[in-house]
């Protein structure tokens, strides 16, 4: 039987005017009755991946809520491609869309549809749309005229018999950083590099109690990236190896420094911001957690002081450190971390040191802007999937997956991506373990930290987190409710957990208060598992809450020492407290769900392999059965655009050098 949406909260507030201005959102009409509006969802770049030699293309159907489409890869001649794109040949995309019922392709002219990077046109009459591509040239540039340069380096390189060459490549980064400018080209030759002491950077750089390994200090610019990535006509990834690389570095004097492994920065301290480079392709691990006999992770990939970087299609795992980070000590913007696995991060020491070890920790000065991780997964690392507590700049959480976070897996590295199963009693649990921690500062009992006069209103969306022994998703003590756009939570101990705290500077302890000015649409939580299917300390009456199907759970709000511990002449109560403090009132899932709505709930389908260009996985893990579910809701569902924040991808990073 078909099932219908029961709004949650009778609070009807239009959500564009909640967007920031820095992540408009599409101009959208909702069609009346009788009313068939134009479609004008109309940038089709993230939904169609450019071709790329060696890459099998991808005949995906694209669908919105305006319409959908489907894609023929085509040469020029009209030809259908067999096999893998070629290097120095055009290609064409030749998609046929159709309109959704209410909306009509009716009034569109022959370049309204665009795709960056390529040139669209589109035919009126029997609605396909042309796409071509420029060829794309693989090859050593010995003498470019526009100065752009072509570099190698491989697992056999010699940075002093090498000159850079396919054929005489270096074999160390910073042997390319003495040359590297805007617009090269770094291509890293497949296979296994062994990072030391004896061939890491001398001096390294030592940064907020860690030492490097590698660093990157050489800026490109908004026209000019520069680009280091995977070779395309080697079928090994590149795999960097630090576990021969330790922070005991001989002559620093310092033997408890955390040890690290890439840091994005310039200077010898750090200090110079490093702008526009774009990491593709490659793995890194075995980076060490700690040489000194107590302490917290390392850092496997560090931004310092470094903003407008492309992070992509990379795996960080087996390490004691974060995959991917960001200083909270230095502002770090408009990065983009994109198609990137995290996994197995955590310590192998007795007892183990997990500390932070999350997958993708974002973590902003103040001065930051937004940063955006899209199309990631995190799962196994010690403490979180995702965390940007302590962050004052936005993070964007963009059709990402969590799972198991909070357990580790067997007690050393593993070695290579081989693990195909989610097995919960095959694991140890470990630290947070939540999936994704949007937000907070510091908290514990009989602690306050300083806190922002106004925190950022971090943003997760059409994501999914199974598994997770704490949350799935985590306000964490944001000082506000956050952005939650068509999400999926199942088997997580605690699905949702939406818990806030206020401003507080004045006392000498901490506010656990029901979530205020909260964005909540499209969300589910599927019953079943170790959960009952609900959402936490979730304050329906302040925010706006619609469209979701989950179990409001009546925890009601803990206060440390009741509301008279306010200094209220200092800190007037806000409007919304009487209504975030009361208790709440048991809403029944308005859907109705269970388990059998769905397709699959077979959790191991969250480690299909990732499509050839890096993107994520096409799966049936807790995807609605055809028909069962009418609603526009969860992970699963077409993504229209409709909150604002599905171009902030596009906002951030260099250059893209794959579409996703």
């Amino acid at each position: 039987m078909k099932k219908s949406v029961l709004l949650i909260s009778a609070v009807f507030i239009a959500v564009l005017a909640i967007v920031l201005a820095s992540c408009p959102a599409d101009s959208t009409h909702t069609p009346k009755p009788g009313d068939d509006t134009v479609v004008n969802l109309l940038d089709l770049t993230r939904f169609i991946t450019a071709p790329f030699p060696n890459w099998t293309p991808d005949g995906k159907k694209i669908e919105t809520a305006q319409y959908t489409a489907t894609i023929q890869w085509q040469t020029m001649s009209g030809a259908p491609v067999s096999g893998a794109f070629a290097e120095d040949t055009q290609y064409k995309a030749v998609i046929t869309v159709t309109a959704k019922p209410r909306y009509t392709l009716n009034g569109l002219s022959s370049n309204s549809f665009t795709v960056d990077g390529a040139e669209a046109g589109f035919n009126t009459a029997t609605g396909v749309l042309t796409v071509v591509y420029p060829a794309i040239h693989i090859s050593v540039l010995e003498d470019d005229p526009s100065g752009k340069r072509v570099y190698f380096l491989a697992p056999d390189g010699d940075d002093t018999a090498g000159n850079g060459t396919i054929d005489a490549p270096w074999f160390t980064f910073k042997k390319v950083q003495t040359v590297v400018k805007p617009g090269d080209t770094v291509y890293l030759r497949g296979g296994k590099y062994i990072i030391d002491n004896a061939n890491s950077d001398n001096p390294p750089v030592n940064v907020n109690s860690a030492q490097f390994a590698v660093q990157f200090s050489v800026s490109g610019t908004a026209e000019n990236p520069i680009t280091y990535m995977a070779y395309p006509k080697d079928e090994e990834r590149p795999l960097f190896d630090f576990s021969g690389y330790t922070s005991n570095w001989t002559g620093s004097g310092n033997a408890t420094l955390r040890t690290g492994a890439i840091f994005i920065g310039g200077g010898s301290s750090g200090g110079t911001n490093v702008r526009y480079i774009h990491l593709y392709g490659f793995d890194v691990t075995g980076v060490d957690d700690y040489t000194g006999a107590t302490g917290s992770n390392g850092h496997a990939i560090y931004l310092h002081n470094s903003s407008y970087n492309t992070f992509e299609n990379l795996r960080v795992y087996g390490n004691g450190a974060t995959a991917i980070s960001t200083s909270a000590s230095n502002v770090c913007s408009y990065n983009l971390i994109k198609n990137c696995d995290a996994w197995d991060n955590h310590s192998v020491r007795n007892p183990p040191m997990d500390g932070n070890c999350d997958g993708f920790g974002i973590h902003t000065a103040n001065g930051s802007s937004f940063n955006v991780v899209y199309g990631c997964r995190a799962w196994n690392n010690a403490d979180d999937g995702y965390d940007c507590i302590n962050s004052y700049g936005q993070v964007i959480y963009d059709h990402c997956w969590a799972a198991y976070n909070g357990y580790f897996y067997g007690n050393g590295y593993s070695e290579e991506y081989k693990r195909t199963v989610l097995d919960r009693t095959n694991m140890t649990r470990s630290r947070d373990g939540n999936g994704f921690k949007n937000g907070g500062w510091n908290m514990g009992n009989g602690a306050v930290s300083a806190t922002p006069a106004t925190a950022p209103k971090m943003v997760v969306r059409y994501s999914l987190a199974i598994g997770n022994p704490n949350a799935g998703l985590q306000n964490n003590y944001q000082l506000n409710g956050g952005r939650w756009f068509y999400n999926t939570a199942h088997n997580n101990v605690c699905d949702i957990r939406m818990v806030s705290r206020w401003n507080e500077t004045d006392i000498g302890s901490y506010f656990q208060i029901n979530a205020y000015d909260t964005v909540m649409i499209g969300n589910v939580v599927i019953p079943g598992g170790v959960s009952a299917g609900g959402v936490e300390y979730l304050d329906v009456d302040s925010g706006i809450v619609e469209n979701n199907s989950f179990i409001l759970m009546d925890n009601g709000a803990i206060i440390s020492h009741g509301r008279n511990s306010r200094n209220t002449s200092l800190y007037p109560n806000p409007p919304e407290y009487e209504s975030s403090h009361r208790k709440l009132d048991i809403v029944q899932n308005p859907l109705d769900l269970t388990t059998n709505d769905f397709i699959s709930i077979d959790e191991n389908l969250f480690l299909t392999p990732r499509k050839p260009d890096g993107s994520l996985p096409e799966t049936d893990l807790c995807r609605p059965k055809p028909g069962t579910i009418t609603a526009h809701i969860g992970y699963t569902a077409p993504d229209a655009n409709a909150d604002g924040f599905g171009d902030a991808w596009k906002k951030a990073g260099a250059k893209p050098l794959i579409q996703p």
